[in-house]
């Protein structure tokens, strides 16, 4: 029977000190219920941790299965090697995990292998930027982790090229996953939605109802007093 990736979540928050909050836990329901679309987009507001979410998504996805491969794409290389070295800590720290670390293969800032038994070209998990070249890249999954930022969606050419750079991702990879926070009226996420992309599930900062999505968060933020010091 295969570990939920909820109760992984929350296996790597006690090691790591930490509590799961409910809106985490949404998520990882999620994430695992549509496991199988081949295009999702997942919306949360900026500081939710999305991406630590993520790099915990990979890890227990390589753990359910070594033989899967990923493609982590963000904005900027730094955001996408970070993640790649959240995730190789993850790996070697947790219990679950620290068997998928490899003898056999260098584990680079860029790209690592898990121990696994089918034998391939493509590496367990590649990070790039939406910038960088796709040729020769294939993998299980692409995950476009925060591609739209504020600083490369402020002209419709921009905008343009970041629709252009996520259509060669149906080409690299049968499963393709967009997560991030919508920085423009226009926004890449909304054009997704509209050629297919029919998986979605969006987390604002509060719901229509006026319910927080993360009340008690441990550093005070999201609350309502938070929120007005935001906005001034």
């Amino acid at each position: 029977m295969q570990l939920p990736f909820k109760v992984f979540l929350d296996t790597q928050n006690i090691l790591s000190g930490m509590t799961t909050p409910q809106l985490h836990i949404d998520v990882a329901d999620w994430l695992e219920n549509t496991g199988k679309d081949p295009r999702r987009i997942l919306q949360v507001f900026r500081h939710a941790g999305k991406s630590y979410i993520l790099c915990c998504y990979v890890a227990w996805r390589l753990m359910s299965d070594p033989n899967y491969t990923c493609i982590i794409v963000s904005a900027k290389k730094s955001l996408a090697m970070r993640n790649s070295m959240m995730i190789r800590s993850i790996i070697e720290s947790n219990p679950l995990t620290q068997h998928l670390k490899s003898e056999l293969y260098t584990w680079q800032a860029n790209q690592f292998t898990v121990e696994r038994d089918s034998i391939q070209l493509n590496p367990s998990c590649t990070v790039t930027s939406i910038t960088s070249g796709f040729t020769g890249m294939h993998a299980t999954e692409i995950i476009g982790d925060d591609v739209e930022i504020s600083s490369n969606v402020t002209t419709e050419d921009a905008r343009n090229f970041l629709k252009d750079r996520v259509m060669e991702f149906g080409k690299i990879a049968n499963q393709v996953l967009l997560v991030g926070t919508p920085h423009h009226a226009e926004s890449l996420y909304t054009h997704c939605q509209s050629i297919g992309y029919d998986k979605v599930l969006k987390k604002p900062v509060y719901d229509a109802e006026g319910n927080l999505a993360w009340p008690n968060h441990v550093d005070g933020m999201f609350t309502w007093e938070w929120l007005e010091r935001q906005k001034n």
